[in-house]
């Protein structure tokens, strides 16, 4: 009897041991995985519309990695996607903004579980339009520390989008617009906001909408609101639409 309680006490305590070294492992990958991610951002805040070219995009991503092809493609990329060997003039490079294959295992196995990980995911795309570039964007998607999905992002592009529902031109060069998901598994109450500039925007408008602190994101209890991660952004839409950003 004395002995099964000594096997049955190590057990459980080499289980315990392992659990723990895996959590801290998972922990360790993801502060990398958020530092990878506002390296990426750093990166596409550099390009400059219409004047950047291809070889730029192309440096950046060889650095972070292309997205790799979706499995409904059989393991090839279309020739929209400047990784194909056959793309098109007119491509664009998509690199993930988690890598991590810890969380893509996640993504294919919700019922896993996370050892105190929050959940988060997006894509930072590159268009190209010939040699040059034509714009960038990066949008994410996270659990918030209250369990409902939010949303963040921003884009730089010739023009700035027209005829959303909520959308707030902060000025002929920045706007802040809130999107909503139809993702049933995120639930009705989903939604982020997206940033969008031109290349005539100022330095102010761009540090409003480009000030993006992935930081929370690393921390064990992650992220509340979109407004702890874009406070500028968050400000501007709010003051200009009022409350439709929080609910």
């Amino acid at each position: 009897m004395r002995k099964a309680r000594l096997t049955l006490l190590t057990s459980t305590l080499t289980i315990g041991l392992a659990i723990g070294l895996g959590a801290t492992l998972l922990r360790q990958d993801n502060i990398h995985r958020v530092k990878r991610a506002q390296g990426i951002v750093n990166e596409l805040q550099r390009l400059e519309i219409g004047k950047s070219g291809s070889g730029v995009a192309d440096s950046i991503a060889m650095k972070f990695g292309n997205a790799p092809p979706p499995e409904w493609l059989g393991g090839r990329y279309n020739k929209e996607n400047c990784a194909a060997l056959d793309h098109i003039r007119n491509c664009a490079y998509i690199m993930l903004i988690n890598d991590s294959p810890i969380e893509t295992l996640f993504l294919k196995h919700s019922n896993l579980p996370r050892l105190g990980i929050r959940e988060w995911w997006g894509n930072a795309q590159i268009a190209l339009s010939g040699e040059t570039v034509e714009s960038y964007s990066v949008w994410v998607w996270y659990k918030s520390s209250n369990g409902t999905w939010r949303g963040f992002g921003s884009e730089m592009r010739d023009a700035l989008p027209k005829f959303e529902p909520h959308l707030a031109n902060i000025s002929a060069a920045y706007s802040v617009r809130r999107i909503d998901t139809r993702r049933s598994e995120m639930g009705p109450d989903a939604f982020g906001l997206a940033t969008a500039l031109t290349p005539a925007s100022n330095i102010d408008e761009r540090h409003h909408a480009s000030d993006i602190d992935f930081s929370c994101l690393a921390r064990n209890k992650g992220c509340g609101e979109i407004s702890e991660i874009m406070p500028e952004a968050w400000k501007d839409f709010h003051e200009r639409l009022g409350s439709l950003d929080i609910e």
